[in-house]
């Protein structure tokens, strides 16, 4: 596919979607035809990969329905942008692309990857850390009755995606859809084992990656899942940490003051507020390792743990 230039010339082309063309140059680095075309077939007729390319195409310019291809069926810049050989049907598309959809799925999260390593994109760490956000976020589907839309934790009836971003630049490693009363914590780590690979595959040998997220995701089992990932990649001689908000639920605070007072951890960080921080350790049912927490969760790593101390025990800690 051929790049382009920007010139003056006599003829007056206008369109008002010129950003296609870096759209085309995007593909043209992930491979899209090499990655797609062997494992998908055709015998005869459109490729698979003109019609992926077709479909990105829509979506970069914020339209999702499959009839939103037809005016650019005739749409030269459209074409030679996104180096299709022909520009695919609404039906035809539709048809296809249902058709392969799980396939697909697995082959575009490929080219994403391939996109990051081929155009050597930056990954910045915020403070000696290459952060990798996980979050879930609302998407507002009220008044429609689509497939899954369901009450948020927003208040409006919509979906809950679930997303993991890395960087300062904020590269998307994961994003999959989910009802709306689905809760952060649940089946998360299935999310876990589909985007760790990821993670070690994009992330330079030497970065230090740190794994952070709200206190949504707050549970054990997702707890030992990290700690479990944080062993595989020391056995790598890699470095992964994890940060996860506290979420207290129905505890009671009055205890949490009294540990920390016992421990003498408060300290004075302005007129009228104290903090203090608290490290438990905790087993995993069947004793096969201990997950240190401190507590209230803070950015404390490996070579400030020997500082903290044990709080003593005063009631139960859930996690």
């Amino acid at each position: 596919m051929p790049r382009f230039e920007v010139k003056q010339s006599a003829k007056l082309n206008l369109t008002s979607y010129s950003g296609l063309a870096l759209i085309g140059q995007c593909c043209q680095a992930a491979q899209v035809e090499a990655v797609i075309d062997p494992r998908l077939p055709v015998s005869q007729g459109m490729s698979t990969s003109d019609l992926v390319k077709s479909m990105v195409g829509l979506l970069s310019l914020g339209k999702s329905d499959f009839e939103a291809i037809e005016p650019f069926r005739s749409d030269r810049f459209f074409k030679e942008a996104l180096g299709l050989a022909k520009v695919p049907g609404s039906v035809w598309m539709r048809q296809r692309l249902d058709a392969r959809a799980a396939e697909l799925r697995e082959l575009t999260d490929e080219l994403s990857l391939r996109l990051l390593e081929r155009t050597e994109a930056p990954i910045t760490a915020h403070k000696g850390y290459v952060c990798a956000d996980m979050d879930t976020f609302v998407m507002d589907n009220s008044d429609t009755k689509k497939e899954a839309v369901s009450r948020t934790y927003q208040g409006v009836d919509g979906y809950t995606p679930i997303a993991l971003y890395l960087g300062n630049e904020g590269w998307n490693l994961g994003l999959e859809l989910r009802a709306g009363s689905h809760h952060s914590a649940l089946e998360t780590e299935y999310f876990f084992e589909r985007v760790f690979p990821r993670l070690e595959r994009v992330c330079a040998a030497h970065a230090k990656v740190l794994w952070r997220a709200d206190s949504g995701f707050d549970s054990a089992r997702l707890l030992f899942a990290l700690a479990a990932e944080r062993e595989r990649w020391a056995g790598l001689e890699r470095s992964f940490d994890y940060l996860t908000k506290w979420n207290p639920r129905r505890q009671n605070k009055a205890a949490w003051v009294a540990r920390a007072e016992a421990a003498g951890v408060f300290e004075e960080v302005r007129a009228g507020k104290r903090a203090g921080l608290l490290d438990r350790q905790v087993e995993e049912p069947g004793g096969k390792r201990m997950v240190s927490t401190p507590l209230p969760f803070a950015p404390v790593f490996r070579d400030a743990a020997p500082a903290l101390r044990t709080s003593p025990s005063v009631g139960d800690y859930e996690i």
